[in-house]
């Protein structure tokens, strides 16, 4: 008889609750057509999400790395547009302004992707970095093209855009330098595959960046 008071007096167990939503999934909702139209364009520029989320969370070191990407970037892809157009006689201006549109709707579609699905911590600057090549193969590319056709002394926009581009070549370069380093105690075939072969494609875009055009000025009379 107590055991079976005991069991009618005992609170009946609550249903399990469903698990409170995952941050990842509450910011996929928190944004109107009209923030992800603001957040393409941003990303159009160069202004990513990570910056913004370095600025809110009050990170200084890594906001002021990300800001100076955007400003390298920003000015990168403003001097590729007008070395296109003070070369559009030619096809490899026209190039160089497709190839430079095509690389800044692939960062805007980044930043919305971003937006949508933010990574982690360890694997955002991971994302940003392999875009951010993808965008250097496009935009570079070509600009190394243009520059290397071009003979005599160099304009200023010329002169300019090859040292954005050395810039942009360089930080991505040490990144999959540091990639592979990395890897050597992990993925080795997995890292050689996917920083590697960047990594060597990179190299040869800055040797022949040197080599035609920033040496080559040196020896014109």
């Amino acid at each position: 008889l107590a055991l079976l008071e005991a069991q009618h007096s005992s609170p009946p167990e609550s249903s399990p609750q469903p698990p409170p939503a995952s941050s990842s999934s509450e910011s996929q909702t928190n944004y109107s057509g009209k923030d992800l139209r603001i957040i393409f364009f941003a990303a159009v520029l160069g202004w990513m999400p990570e910056l913004w989320k370095h600025l809110e969370d009050g990170n200084g070191s890594k906001a002021a790395f990300f800001f100076f990407l955007f400003v390298v970037d920003l000015a990168d892809a403003i001097f590729d547009i007008a070395l296109a157009l003070q070369d559009s006689s030619g096809n490899l201006g026209i190039l160089l302004l497709f190839m430079t549109i095509l690389g800044r709707v692939l960062s805007g579609r980044y930043g919305l992707y971003v937006a949508k699905n933010p990574p982690s911590d360890d694997q955002a600057f991971a994302n940003f970095a392999w875009m951010e090549m993808s965008v250097f193969f496009l935009e570079d590319g070509a600009a190394i093209l243009v520059l290397a056709k071009n003979t005599g002394s160099p304009s200023s926009i010329a002169f300019i855009s090859t040292y954005l581009t050395v810039v942009c070549g360089l930080i991505y370069t040490l990144y999959l330098v540091k990639r592979i380093i990395g890897g050597c105690v992990g993925d080795v075939v997995g890292t050689l595959l996917f920083a590697g072969l960047p990594l060597g494609a990179a190299i040869f875009f800055l040797y022949i960046l040197a080599t035609e055009v920033i040496f080559a000025q040196d020896d014109d009379p």
